[in-house]
C-alpha cells in the first residue's frame, strides 16, 4: 500500500502497529507513519497512505506563496493553513493543511472521505494545481 503511493524524493514512509485515535502521522522532518489496525483492508490503508502523502508533499514542496495560490483556488485561509482545526492528545489537524491532504487523496486515486473545512471534493483544476505546486 505504501509502495504504490508517490512520495516526495527521500521521504520515508512506514507502517507501525495500531495507535488509538489516529491512522497516520506525518512528521515535517521527512517521515510518514501509517498505524495499521487489525482487520483494516489494504484499500482503506491506501486511502490513509494517500492522505499522509498529501501532507508529505505539502511539507516537502509548499512555501507561503504556493500555499497562498492553493488557498486562493480552494477558499482556505493561507495565514492559518497550519493552524486552527481540531486536536486531541498527541495530534493536531489544521484545517487548511488537512483539506490539502484530503484533496491530495482524492486527486490521486483515493477518496474525499472527510471535509475539514466544509468544502466539497476538489475539482479537476484544483487537482492539477496541486501537481503544479509540488512538481509531482
Amino acid at each position: 500500500m505504501i509502495a504504490g503511493v508517490e512520495w516526495p524524493p527521500k521521504w520515508q514512509a512506514r507502517c507501525a502497529g495500531a495507535r488509538t485515535g489516529i491512522l497516520g502521522l506525518t512528521d515535517p522532518a521527512g517521515t510518514s507513519t501509517l498505524y495499521v489496525r487489525p482487520g483494516e483492508s489494504s484499500s482503506f490503508m491506501r486511502v490513509v497512505a494517500l492522505h499522509e502523502a498529501g501532507h508529505a508533499w505539502d511539507f516537502a514542496r509548499l512555501d507561503a506563496g504556493k500555499i497562498s495560490r492553493w488557498c486562493a483556488a480552494r477558499g482556505c485561509d493561507a495565514a492559518h493553513f497550519f493552524s486552527g482545526g481540531a486536536s486531541g492528545p498527541g495530534w493536531h489537524e489544521p484545517g487548511g493543511a488537512e483539506d490539502w491532504a484530503a484533496s491530495w487523496d482524492y486527486c490521486h486515486g483515493g477518496e474525499y472521505h472527510r471535509s475539514y473545512t466544509g468544502f466539497g471534493p476538489p475539482n479537476a483544476s484544483q487537482c492539477s494545481l496541486q501537481n503544479t505546486l509540488t512538481g509531482a
